[in-house]
């Protein structure tokens, strides 16, 4: 079984920056799923300081993308070998889910599980958005024994705290 990097199953620390990115691209989005990612440099393993927003490509699907999201395959894929070369890796992939609990989605699951681990090498945030209200946020780690996802913390931090890990 593939256990991922270390930040797969972390408690993760961002910024009020990256927390506020992400709540206004699920703001802008609703009612249509948002969706992105979050990177940050590979040590501290735990911090993530950056955000970038992805378009949803539900309805070239043929889906709704009031209920689901679907991304460029090839843009996450080169985003995340992209970080990796450059030290700055993807940890988390983040989506909204529109007037509904921030719970993984038996489509989330699926997205989320290859056969022997995890099909994208990152933790999972989704944020819950009722009546175009963010309302809470869970992180999603994998614990690679059990194969499950489970609820991971995660902590706000201004950016001068960012800038003394950084330095450290």
């Amino acid at each position: 079984m593939t256990t991922g990097p270390v930040w797969t199953n972390l408690d993760l620390t961002w910024s009020p920056e990256v927390s506020s990115g992400v709540v206004s691209a699920a703001e802008r989005s609703y009612p249509a799923e948002s969706c992105g990612y979050l990177l940050g440099p590979r040590d501290p393993a735990g911090l993530v300081d950056e955000f970038v927003c992805l378009p949803n490509l539900a309805s070239s699907e043929n889906r709704s993308p009031r209920n689901a999201f679907v991304v460029n395959p090839l843009v996450l894929a080169r985003a995340i070998d992209s970080g990796n070369r450059i030290n700055r890796p993807v940890k988390v992939f983040f989506h909204s889910h529109c007037d509904a609990t921030p719970e993984l989605s038996f489509a989330d699951l699926r997205t989320i599980r290859a056969e022997d681990g995890l099909l994208w090498p990152c933790a999972w945030l989704v944020l819950s958005v009722r009546q175009g209200e963010p309302v809470t946020w869970k992180l999603w780690g994998y614990e690679p024994i059990s194969g499950e996802m489970i609820e991971k913390t995660l902590t706000h931090h201004d950016a001068a705290d960012l800038r003394d890990r950084r330095r450290r």
